[in-house]
């Protein structure tokens, strides 16, 4: 009988310890696992690999110079003291899925040369990897980080955050995402700053960001999806790079977006966004094609000297002040009536008269070259021609003194203007009215030079007065002329008339055509 009990106390040693020594699944009967077997069996250099266990003591591997060369999986297991990895070289797999991690988890500095997989985590407290490099796929998916996450000047190939919380506050500063970066339904609970370099594509799909994000001076080397992502209050991403394309569809900004001074090098699309607070995309540049369509911008939506390469659609977006000057969109705007006509209201309301008309001018334009040949083209092109479909008064110059110079070029050719018989002088004659007093006069004739043919000057000048419907007091329409005056003087009531109109419209923008 009491070899049997010898027997049975061994057998119960060897599986309390065994585990830590790479045998499978076999905790001591009270489930607890000193820190120090765990160290112990990694510096021997052993794979230790527990599963629901917990570990007490301090967990202390920080300082050592020599690597872990032996896999760690620590699944399911609660941690209930510190854990102090910094500057640790793990060689092997490393796996902590499952585990909850009840005080600081410090990783600062460390190297996972495998896979590090952090799956279903919880961190409650501080979880700490700044300067950390993961050679190899980082897995934090359904991570819970109660505390700080602090993962400023990290460095990952590929990393995975899908459907990850952050309660605490998120630092991703100066971080380095070489291959793909999946935030994929994270949740950033406390503000988050996520300020670094994406090389591959990064995917921020359906993340909700419900403080205040600073994601400014990144650069997204290759594709970036936010799309249906959620930004609770203001979104700083200025000074950004995005090399690849960008998707923002359907995401909802519910503070201050800033963009400012941003770069889109390719398709950048904000389709179905909402922006609850100011829009600042002051000084982006978009060098390819940028859609707002159906977007909504509650208040100012801010552009002032922003570029577009292509295209531009704002069909369907919906803004109660659009600060977006016309020589920006001028050619790069997809055509659609309606927006065309709610710039025109917008820039009204702005009180940019001069973005205003050519607005119009090239909505107009637009028009005529969609409509097939026909009366209604036909109108077109003469209101295009003559007064800029009301918006260039000075077409209507141009028109009115070629009418002038014509008028009186052929006033000279035909020999269609003479002077008043009353000034008739017989050759060689000129007619003097000398003073007799008492308001009499003396007509004397005497011999003198001949009197001066009309000048081309005197033609133009007779032309002008009258087109302008003024009577002119030294010269009369004579033989053909006669009919052309008549002719001029009807056009210059037309014309004068309409472009004393187009000018009252210019100053004071009390018309303008309808669409």
């Amino acid at each position: 009988m009491a070899s049997i009990q010898a027997f049975s106390v061994l057998a119960i040693l060897i599986m309390a310890v065994a585990p830590a020594f790479g045998a499978p699944k076999s905790p001591d009967p009270a489930g607890q696992i000193s820190a120090q077997v765990i160290l112990e069996g990694l510096a021997s250099g052993e794979n230790v690999i527990l599963d629901g266990s917990t570990i007490v003591e301090y967990l202390d591997l920080s300082g050592r110079e020599e690597t872990v060369k032996g896999s760690l999986a620590l699944t399911n297991c609660t941690i209930s003291d510190d854990v102090d990895f910094r500057g640790v070289t793990f060689e092997g797999d490393l796996d902590f899925g499952g585990s909850v991690f009840v005080s600081k988890a410090d990783f600062q500095g460390a190297c996972f040369s495998k896979g590090a997989d952090f799956r279903e985590c919880q961190f409650e407290g501080e979880a700490r990897f700044p300067k950390a490099r993961f050679l190899h796929l980082a897995e934090f998916s359904n991570a819970k980080f109660h505390d700080s996450a602090l993962f400023g000047g990290a460095r990952f190939e590929d990393a995975r955050f899908r459907e990850a919380e952050f309660l605490g506050r998120a630092y991703f500063t100066r971080t380095e995402f070489n291959q793909s970066a999946d935030f994929v339904s994270a949740v950033f609970s406390k503000a988050a700053s996520i300020k670094g370099e994406f090389r591959g594509p990064a995917y921020f799909i359906k993340a909700s960001f419900d403080d205040d994000l600073t994601m400014m001076n990144c650069i997204f080397g290759d594709k970036s999806y936010f799309r249906e992502a959620t930004f609770g209050k203001s979104a700083n991403m200025h000074d950004s790079k995005f090399h690849g394309t960008v998707e923002f569809d359907g995401s909802t900004f519910g503070g201050e977006a800033i963009l400012q001074r941003s770069v889109f090098e390719d398709n950048a699309t904000f389709r179905r966004c909402r922006f609850n607070d100011n829009a600042n995309l002051g000084d982006v540049r978009f060098v390819k094609n940028a859609s707002f369509s159906e977007a909504s911008f509650s208040k100012r939506a801010e552009f002032e000297n922003s570029t577009i390469g292509y295209w531009i659609s704002l069909s369907g977006a919906e803004y109660g002040s659009l600060l977006l000057r016309w020589h920006a969109l001028e050619r790069h705007l997809v055509y659609d009536k309606y927006v065309f006509k709610r710039l025109i209201e917008n820039y009204k309301s702005l009180g940019w008269y001069l973005d205003l008309t050519n607005c119009y001018y090239s909505y107009r334009s637009e028009e005529m070259e969609r409509k097939n040949w026909g009366i209604s083209k036909g109108m077109d092109a003469i209101a295009l021609y003559y007064c800029g479909y009301g918006v260039r008064p000075q077409y209507s110059l141009f028109w009115m003194a070629l009418i002038v110079i014509l008028f009186g070029y052929y006033y000279r050719k035909t020999s269609g203007v003479a002077r008043p018989k009353s000034l008739d002088l017989s050759e060689g004659m000129v007619i003097v009215a000398a003073p007799l007093g008492e308001g009499r006069y003396r007509i004397n004739s005497d011999s003198h030079d001949p009197p001066k043919t009309i000048t081309l000057w005197e033609h133009l000048l007779f032309s002008a007065k009258i087109f302008s419907l003024k009577s002119p007091s030294n010269l009369v329409p004579s033989g053909r002329g006669a009919a052309a005056a008549s002719l001029e003087r009807k056009l210059g009531w037309l014309l004068f008339g309409v472009f004393a109109a187009l000018l009252t419209d210019s100053i004071f923008s009390y018309f303008l055509p309808k669409l």
